[in-house]
């Protein structure tokens, strides 16, 4: 989270004491700093919508984004859906200073939070799909499904084939692809081609690994 990279700016700039890193170091901790405090008045400023809210829906939704961004201000993602919610932060910030480009492999960094909260019966399958679609409605960024881990061993997991139903369910431009090649899950092959003839949006694209 962002109290831990706070943390080791500030554990390296001990170590590394040049008046070159120490601008350095001065830039990364306003960054983190001024991320802090741009999620923490979203933060307020849900919790002030939710006050004046009359819909109970409404109203526990502003809440709950309220408490997660509150959350996240210090602590790490503990759920799936903070999870979301903090990669979305990292990526505002990420295309505001080089256009960023890639959330990467989606379905492995989300897996363990998504695992976790279905273990603990927290989250269904539709709230995973429907934080996804929301996810892609805001971010663009090149997204990978499947493929080998460091071991050749496919990585592709419940989580791969949800990511494409909520682009799927979506039906608009979204950057996903989805690994081909020996020992990749041909089940997930097979569910990307079907949406891309169903959907004709040109999505997924299909890369060779």
């Amino acid at each position: 989270g962002w109290k831990g990279l706070l943390a080791k700016i500030r554990h390296f700039r001990t170590i590394n004491r040049s008046a070159d890193s120490q601008a350095l170091y001065d830039g990364l901790e306003a960054v983190v700093l001024g991320m802090q405090n741009w999620i923490g008045r979203h933060a307020d400023a849900a919790r002030t919508m939710a006050e004046a809210q009359t819909c109970a829906d409404l109203k526990q939704n502003l809440l709950e984004i309220a408490s997660i961004n509150e959350r996240i201000v210090h602590e790490p993602p503990a759920t799936f859906r903070e999870a979301l919610q903090w990669l979305h932060w990292f990526q505002l910030a990420a295309k505001m200073y080089n256009m960023s480009g890639s959330l990467g492999r989606i379905d492995l960094i989300l897996y363990p939070f998504y695992q976790r909260d279905r273990q603990q019966e927290l989250l269904q399958d539709e709230e995973a799909v429907f934080y996804l679609a929301c996810h892609l409605i805001n971010d663009t960024s090149y997204i990978q499904l499947g493929g080998p881990d460091e071991t050749g061993e496919d990585t592709t997991n419940p989580l791969s084939f949800l990511v494409l139903e909520a682009a799927h369910r979506l039906k608009i431009p979204a950057n996903i692809g989805v690994c081909v090649g020996q020992n990749v899950s041909q089940d997930l092959l097979r569910r990307g081609v079907k949406i891309l003839f169903e959907d004709r949006t040109g999505i997924p694209k299909f890369l060779g690994v």
